[in-house]
């Protein structure tokens, strides 16, 4: 009988350990969705204008960002894709602007 405690408390631990795990390796659902809102809101307010779509969106958990894809689409629907790095935590800031960073360079 205490074998079975035993074994499955370390089961427990280790399922546990391994969900932990995952979700620091891939990201957690509820902070990649705020990540994305804050990022909604930063080009509605940046660029309000530009009609765009999030199309990607990956985890780097080395640093805790939110890497998103923003397709813009110009009106002779010419699609050009930039690269957003949200944080990974409160206030889910963005870090790197690239349709300003390339338009600074042209």
């Amino acid at each position: 009988m205490k074998k079975k405690i035993l074994y499955s408390v370390i089961a427990v631990l280790l399922i546990g350990v391994l969900v932990y795990a995952y979700m620091q390796m891939s990201g957690n659902t509820v902070h990649k969705q705020r990540a994305k809102e804050s990022l909604e809101t930063f080009l509605q307010e940046t660029y309000p204008e530009m009609d765009y779509e999030i199309k990607q969106v990956g985890y780097g958990w080395t640093d805790v960002t939110y890497e998103f894809e923003v397709v813009r689409k110009d009106s002779l629907a010419v699609e050009t894709t930039y690269t957003f790095y949200v944080s990974g935590f409160e206030p889910y800031e963005v870090f790197s602007d690239t349709i300003r960073e390339t338009s600074i360079n042209d």
